[in-house]
């Protein structure tokens, strides 16, 4: 379902575009760089705000870990003296 909808956004954003610089009246080749630049410039802000979802929860999990290891040894030692 989310594909469904990122294809659809992806889909009425470079057609806006296109119709809006069609609409112009320029050249055809303009209408087409401007087509398959707005597709790379889509695609790239995808790639982008994935990466830094990705990266940002990999951070958040090492911290957690970081902190279960620390919890964990704490209470360790602290059963082990009682």
């Amino acid at each position: 379902m989310l594909l469904y909808w990122v294809q659809m956004m992806a889909f009425v954003s470079v057609s806006s575009l296109i119709m809006g610089v069609a609409a112009s009246g320029v050249s055809t080749h303009i209408i087409l760089v401007t087509g398959i630049a707005g597709l790379v410039s889509g695609a790239l802000s995808m790639a982008a705000g994935e990466y830094v979802s990705v990266q940002s929860q990999s951070d958040i999990e090492k911290a957690d870990l970081r902190n279960e290891k620390t919890h964990y040894s704490r209470t360790q030692t602290t059963n082990w003296m009682n």
